[in-house]
């Protein structure tokens, strides 16, 4: 049943685009069309494994996300950099007054702040948090990806085992001679 009316509304498309292409041309509304010969459709070839790859590969949306991802890494890596100390450091000299010439000294003194770690963990761990967001949104695209492949893959071996079937058991020419039959 489907595929009887997945063949009337073919064919109903067929006749609007005949009309159609006859309308540009500036041809009568019932000029036939005919194939030289009936074109030859081969089985879709490769592997569904090889299809999903190219899919992941070459799919630009996954192209944007697997980008995003690598944005937030770079991210995260700025905000455990951005948040490290600054040291200060100090030399200063220093005489003794009871003492001579001598009695000269330096001091060495540097400056640490205390709380850095607190505040680098907490921005390096939202960070971490958009770089984990970023990958799942990448995996969600993939296996969406991965699933329009598998579904585009099982529609076209079911196409090709039908049009086996219609042509082992004849229903091209029935169909042929119904649209002949009709076109008249």
């Amino acid at each position: 049943a489907d595929a009887i009316n997945k063949l009337v509304t073919n064919s109903q498309a067929l006749r609007v685009s005949q009309f159609n292409l006859n309308h540009l041309f500036s041809l009568p509304h019932f000029t036939a069309y005919r194939l030289a010969e009936e074109p030859g459709l081969p089985p879709l070839a490769g592997k569904e494994e090889d299809w999903v790859e190219k899919a992941r590969e070459k799919n630009p949306e996954i192209a944007v996300y697997r980008r995003s991802v690598e944005a937030q890494e770079a991210a995260r890596q700025m905000a455990a950099l951005d948040y490290l100390p600054d040291f200060e450091v100090w030399l200063s000299g220093v005489k003794d007054p009871n003492g001579g010439f001598s009695n000269y000294g330096y001091k060495v003194g540097v400056s640490l702040p205390l709380f850095f770690p607190a505040k680098q963990s907490q921005e390096e761990g939202a960070a971490s948090d958009e770089v984990s967001a970023a990958r799942y949104d990448r995996t969600g695209k993939q296996d969406e990806a991965i699933h329009m492949t598998e579904d585009a893959d099982v529609g076209a071996d079911s196409a090709w085992r039908l049009l086996q079937l219609y042509e082992e058991g004849g229903l091209v020419k029935q169909v042929q001679r119904a649209w002949a039959a009709r076109q008249t």
